[in-house]
């Protein structure tokens, strides 16, 4: 079994998350009983997404519960999982928002987001909703669209994954009932399958590892090998929390195996350096990378960025994927 390493925050920051401490308090002292949590279905890197914010919530006393898009009600205060879904690559987030207009809900926090694109359905957000980014330019670019909701900014929510916690946390995920739990939501099988996948990809000796994107958010220069797209090996909507924890571990522990990682998927990245390994950033098709790196972990002498100039994407413009981009 993999010792989890003794690391430092990613976020040298104490105050960073300061906006969206205050702003689920309040969400929490409005609605007590009605506050929901809506994941976002993706990949590896958003499990570990959820898993941090998860740890976010127990540090809060937040106990939100799941809920899926079309049972939101009139009424509801709700939570949206953070990630990279408010893009024109995915639709996700985009139906939940306009699921929250449709039906008049109380109040909307969406979890620290890559935001562009989705203009007219931004401008037309009130005050109910609070949209939390998590670099620069998806602030600039929100707060252009005239929205009338209010914008906050704060790191990536796997930034905050406290390793040693979320491993202890992972011990009590065991036994026939709990088993029986992640196959009633079909959830065991899919698990096991990612889990033989991580088995059957042994590092390589230099143990320094390419791991680049086979999707949406590819670069058609930079073409990768899906055997070792560690996200990609994993697809859920994760609605239930000890799933998210549970790849999350599996993602660290491969990755505890490596001493350097060259990368153009974020999450991998994080994963890489909260195990300790040295970490080159390269950017997706659209900045993502770039975005982040800038806001939150150029600080870090074990991670950097290669800026390369821009090419085109692998896929064409405009493509609709189901699922998330973490």
């Amino acid at each position: 079994m993999t010792t989890p390493p003794d690391t430092l925050p990613l976020v040298n920051d104490p105050h960073a998350w300061d906006g969206l401490r205050h702003a689920l308090q309040s969400l929490q002292a409005r609605r007590p009983a009605r506050l929901l949590y809506v994941p976002n279905e993706g990949n590896a890197g958003d499990a570990l997404i959820a898993a941090g914010s998860w740890q976010f919530f127990d540090d809060l006393g937040l106990a939100p519960a799941y809920a899926k898009v079309r049972d939101i009600r009139r009424g509801d205060s709700l939570i949206y999982a953070g990630g990279g879904n408010l893009v024109p690559e995915y639709e996700s987030c985009s139906r939940f928002l306009e699921r929250c207009l449709a039906v008049g809900v109380e109040s909307v926090l969406v979890m620290p987001h890559t935001i562009r694109g989705h203009e007219a359905l931004l401008a037309r957000l009130d005050e109910r909703f609070t949209l939390v980014c998590r670099d620069q330019a998806s602030v600039a670019r929100v707060q252009a669209t005239g929205t009338g909701a209010q914008v906050l900014y704060a790191p990536d929510m796997a930034l905050y994954i406290d390793v040693q916690r979320l491993f202890q946390c992972c011990e009590q995920y065991r036994g026939p009932a709990f088993w029986a739990r992640m196959a009633h939501h079909d959830r065991l099988v899919p698990y096991l399958r990612w889990r033989l996948a991580l088995l059957r990809r042994a590092p390589p000796a230099h143990l320094r590892l390419d791991v680049i994107r086979v999707d949406a958010e590819a670069i058609a220069a930079l073409p990768g090998d899906k055997r070792w797209d560690m996200s990609n090996l994993y697809g859920s909507k994760f609605r239930l929390r000890a799933e998210s924890d549970l790849v999350t571990r599996d993602f660290l522990r491969f990755f505890s195996q490596l001493i350097a990682v060259r990368t153009n998927r974020l999450h991998a990245g994080v994963a890489a350096a909260l195990m300790g390994c040295e970490v080159t950033y390269l950017d997706n098709s659209y900045g993502k990378i770039g975005a982040v790196y800038d806001a939150w972990l150029s600080h870090l002498p074990q991670i950097s960025f290669e800026r390369t100039p821009a090419t085109s994407r692998a896929q064409a413009p405009g493509l609709v994927v189901q699922g998330a981009g973490a």
